[in-house]
């Protein structure tokens, strides 16, 4: 069986992505730790739960991490298999930057026989093979209440002041796995539109909110959650608020009803209220 790769959101490409150029450092230390941590996981499954427990690794972890310690453990262990050989050589082909030490470093040793990597192996195969997009959305599956998961993911990029790091470490947490892929549509993403905020450019921000390629970002934040962004960065100010609503207002083709609603909603909301009571209390300061 040859296992192909699409162009679009492969394995591959997953793996490029995780292991990156290597250039520093701090990149080589930020995925060294990453495959560790991962390598742990695998290291503690066994014969009798190890199709329970691949599944939940491979979801909660980077792909490209877990893909890289199989394929080490193919390498090390020597199987006598075309197929899965010829699949550990095209992942660790990748890895440009590490030398046959951390390849080892990288592979694991399940708990009992050591042909449970070859089963491994040939059940990861097929589960990355068949549709990557799949798993992303698996890891969504259980969530009930698309309401609830939305205002919490908007809480969570407004609490992180957009720092990408921060933000991925409560989201991993919460909801699982998040490739490479969407971090960084992510990233690019919160960055520009941030900027946009910054420079009361309300409009674009709101398109940018609206058609971003980041699932996560694009689904994260309503009108609400816009508008708390901008009283984010300029408090209570009565002329960004007002531009934003005419912003919104304008992008949806929404009535004058539509914008009195969102203004008196933000203007009672507990963020324009803190916001409000922290630039009077400085106003007091300033003629004390």
């Amino acid at each position: 069986m040859n296992i192909v790769f699409t162009d679009n959101g492969n394995l591959l490409s997953e793996v490029k992505n995780f292991v990156g150029n290597g250039l520093t450092s701090e990149e080589r230390a930020k995925v060294n730790t990453a495959i560790r941590n991962i390598r742990g996981e695998l290291s503690e499954v066994d014969r009798y739960n190890w199709k329970e427990k691949l599944p939940e690794i491979a979801l909660k972890n980077n792909l490209g991490g877990v893909a890289i310690c199989i394929a080490s453990s193919i390498v090390r262990q020597g199987f006598e298999s075309k197929k899965i050989q010829g699949w550990a050589s095209e992942i660790l082909d990748k890895w440009k930057w590490a030398d046959k030490e951390r390849i080892d470093k990288s592979a694991f040793r399940p708990q009992g026989h050591r042909t449970v990597i070859w089963d491994m192996a040939e059940e990861f195969i097929k589960m990355t093979s068949n549709n990557l997009e799949q798993m992303k959305e698996d890891k969504l599956g259980n969530i009930e209440n698309r309401a609830e998961y939305q205002k919490a993911v908007a809480k969570m990029i407004l609490d992180s002041d957009y720092d990408h790091d921060v933000f991925f470490e409560k989201y991993t947490k919460r909801y699982g796995i998040v490739d490479t892929q969407d971090k960084k549509t992510f990233s690019e993403a919160v960055d520009a539109f941030r900027q946009d905020i910054e420079d009361k450019d309300f409009f674009s921000a709101y398109m940018r909110m609206d058609n971003s390629n980041s699932t996560i970002f694009r689904e994260a934040f309503d009108d609400e959650d816009f508008m708390k962004a901008v009283i984010k960065v300029h408090g209570a100010d009565p002329n960004s608020i007002r531009q934003a609503v005419e912003s919104i207002t304008e992008r949806k083709d929404e009535t004058v009803q539509f914008a009195a609603c969102l203004l008196n909603e933000t203007l009672n909301s507990p963020e324009y209220r803190e916001a409000f009571n922290k630039g009077t209390a400085k106003t007091q300061e300033r003629t004390m």
